[in-house]
Protein backbone atom coordinates (compact mmCIF):
# COMPACT_ATOMS: atom_id res chain seq x y z
CA UNK A 1 0.00 0.00 0.00
CA UNK A 2 1.26 3.40 -0.84
CA UNK A 3 -0.77 6.29 0.78
CA UNK A 4 -0.92 10.29 -0.51
CA UNK A 5 -1.74 12.77 1.45
CA UNK A 6 -1.15 16.58 1.69
CA UNK A 7 1.86 18.01 3.41
CA UNK A 8 1.15 19.60 6.38
CA UNK A 9 1.59 23.39 6.39
CA UNK A 10 4.92 23.67 8.17
CA UNK A 11 6.28 20.94 5.42
CA UNK A 12 7.01 18.53 8.07
CA UNK A 13 5.78 14.95 6.81
CA UNK A 14 5.69 12.67 9.65
CA UNK A 15 7.52 9.53 10.60
CA UNK A 16 7.76 6.55 8.14
CA UNK A 17 6.77 9.37 5.31
CA UNK A 18 8.61 11.26 2.64
CA UNK A 19 8.04 14.40 0.94
CA UNK A 20 7.44 14.66 -2.94
CA UNK A 21 5.51 16.46 -5.93
CA UNK A 22 2.61 15.35 -7.49
CA UNK A 23 3.85 14.74 -11.24
CA UNK A 24 0.72 13.29 -13.31
CA UNK A 25 -3.01 12.50 -12.25
CA UNK A 26 -5.12 10.25 -14.00
CA UNK A 27 -8.66 9.56 -12.80
CA UNK A 28 -10.05 5.86 -13.69
CA UNK A 29 -13.38 5.79 -11.94
CA UNK A 30 -12.37 3.81 -8.94
CA UNK A 31 -9.05 4.98 -8.72
CA UNK A 32 -6.77 8.06 -9.12
CA UNK A 33 -3.84 6.71 -10.94
CA UNK A 34 -1.16 9.32 -9.73
CA UNK A 35 2.73 9.57 -10.24
CA UNK A 36 4.99 11.42 -7.47
CA UNK A 37 8.40 12.66 -7.65
CA UNK A 38 9.48 12.61 -4.26
CA UNK A 39 12.52 14.79 -2.82
CA UNK A 40 15.48 12.57 -3.63
CA UNK A 41 13.84 12.17 -8.07
CA UNK A 42 12.71 9.00 -7.14
CA UNK A 43 8.97 8.31 -8.93
CA UNK A 44 6.57 6.54 -7.28
CA UNK A 45 3.32 5.45 -9.00
CA UNK A 46 0.02 5.70 -6.27
CA UNK A 47 -2.86 4.71 -6.96
CA UNK A 48 -5.27 6.83 -4.37
CA UNK A 49 -9.20 6.52 -3.39
CA UNK A 50 -10.86 8.51 -6.09
CA UNK A 51 -12.34 10.97 -2.67
CA UNK A 52 -8.67 12.22 -2.38
CA UNK A 53 -7.70 15.41 -3.72
CA UNK A 54 -4.68 15.91 -5.65
CA UNK A 55 -3.85 18.39 -8.24
CA UNK A 56 -0.17 18.61 -10.09
CA UNK A 57 2.14 20.35 -8.92
CA UNK A 58 0.97 19.63 -5.22
CA UNK A 59 3.19 18.89 -2.34
CA UNK A 60 2.32 16.04 -0.53
CA UNK A 61 3.75 13.25 2.13
CA UNK A 62 3.98 9.37 0.73
CA UNK A 63 3.71 6.55 2.98
CA UNK A 64 5.07 3.45 2.36
CA UNK A 65 3.20 0.66 4.24
CA UNK A 66 6.44 -2.07 4.45
CA UNK A 67 4.35 -4.66 5.75
CA UNK A 68 2.60 -5.45 1.89
CA UNK A 69 4.66 -3.45 -0.14
CA UNK A 70 6.47 -5.05 -3.05
CA UNK A 71 9.81 -3.68 -4.73
CA UNK A 72 11.26 -4.39 -7.76
CA UNK A 73 14.26 -3.79 -9.78
CA UNK A 74 14.40 -1.12 -12.18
Amino acid sequence: NVRVSPLAEDGSVGTGRVAGKVAEITFLGNVTDCYATLDDGTRVRIQADPATTLQVGQRVAVELDMTTATVFSA
